[in-house]
């Protein structure tokens, strides 16, 4: 009997700890990072965010930090999602691409097949490495791009798939502008966390980033 009793105790310190929750970057290591959900990344340039989680990051292992893998549908070229320029040379804008009056000097075009989130932002970066889902920058772009659209909603390049209520733009920057129609943002449902424009209201609402929608492309040198 106290042989079986030792063998348990030896065998569950043997186990290895599969979730870490850290307090600082220095508990994660050299070049880890303590991220906001109190689990360590590690550098990796294959996601958006430069970073992913490591394995003892519990239901987040493996992930990358801005949660686009689990936007990306199996098989699908994720140099298509994460906005990285080619061989460090961004490609010109494509002569399709419109400037819009009051929107400023970036050009932009409407995608208007409806597709969800993720797939739009591809779209965007498969007709040029730099171009993207629109990211309204103030209340005049917004306004010009609502009409330019002629559509009621349309995605744009907004989200807070990485972190509930912190919202960032497809450029890997914090969204500043963000003029919500309440009671948005929600996240009813749950799960609503891709940002629409509401066109005709001129004000962001959250969706659920599987629903299908137009979009419009940014483009700037």
């Amino acid at each position: 009997m106290r042989f079986c009793l030792l063998a348990c105790v030896l065998c569950a310190g043997c186990l290895r700890q599969t979730q870490f929750q850290c307090e600082n970057d220095t508990s994660c290591g050299a070049g880890g990072k303590c991220e906001s959900t109190g689990f360590c990344s590690v550098i990796d340039t294959d996601c958006t965010s430069g970073r992913r989680y490591g394995d003892s990051a519990g239901s987040h292992a493996g992930q990358c930090t801005d949660g686009m893998n689990s936007m990306i549908d199996s098989g699908v070229d994720s140099s298509l999602i994460d906005g990285r320029m080619i061989d460090g040379m961004q490609a010109a804008c494509p002569a399709d691409f419109m400037q819009v009056s009051g929107a400023g000097t970036h050009v932009y075009k409407v995608i208007t097949l409806a597709d969800n989130w993720a797939k739009q932002q591809m779209a965007c970066q498969q007709l040029s490495t730099s171009a993207y889902l629109l990211v309204p920058d103030n209340q005049a772009e917004l306004d010009a791009l609502d009409a330019y659209a002629a559509t009621t909603l349309y995605w744009i390049g907004v989200n807070d798939i990485a972190v509930e209520g912190t919202f960032v733009n497809v450029l890997n920057m914090p969204q500043m502008f963000l003029p919500w129609q309440p009671p948005a943002p929600d996240d009813a449902g749950p799960g609503e966390d891709c940002v629409e424009s509401l066109a005709t209201l001129h004000k962001f609402n959250d969706d659920r980033c599987n629903t299908a929608l137009p979009a419009v492309c940014e483009c700037g040198n």
